[in-house]
């Protein structure tokens, strides 16, 4: 899990409660038209975050899958964001993916279209696979997150990375 020392500068040490977080299928189900993803059920799970104000905060989940299971975690965030349709053309906006290979074995950054103060950082690195949850924080930060978060995600594998 990422810790305040990987986040200096950008937060003040409130944590935010675990379980009270912003999920990337929340979001898509708000955004999107009919969500026909099947997930993978998650081993094992933490979660935790950072937050200053309501509209800028950081949340991390970090789940345990099978690796077949996470690459596929992977691959249908890749298919949700692609095939996107708004649900109201006319007022909403579909999603997008800003950046890719971040860090870790595979990395996504994703959100709504053209909207850089909410996003998804996805991170896998084996079995783990980090969604971090951002909103309100300089777009300039998601290199260094992704670079922090698959870090942590390495330590608790113990893997040379």
């Amino acid at each position: 899990m990422l810790r305040y020392e990987d986040l200096v500068g950008v937060f003040g040490p409130t944590l935010i409660e675990p379980g009270i977080a912003w999920y990337f299928d929340m979001e898509t189900s708000r955004t999107c038209e009919g969500d026909e993803q099947s997930w993978p059920e998650a081993n094992a799970f933490r979660e935790d975050g950072f937050i200053q104000t309501y509209d800028y905060y950081l949340f991390e989940r970090v789940e345990r899958h099978s690796e077949e299971a996470a690459k596929t975690m992977m691959e249908n965030v890749r298919r949700e964001v692609a095939g996107c349709k708004p649900r109201d053309p006319d007022s909403s906006k579909g999603m997008e993916v800003f950046a890719s290979d971040l860090a870790g074995d595979e990395s996504l950054l994703v959100g709504r279209t053209g909207d850089l103060t909410s996003r998804w950082l996805f991170v896998r690195q084996g079995e783990l696979v980090a969604q971090v949850g951002i909103k309100g924080i300089d777009p300039a930060e998601d290199q260094r997150i992704a670079e922090r978060t698959a870090a942590r995600l390495c330590a608790s594998i113990d893997a040379a990375c």
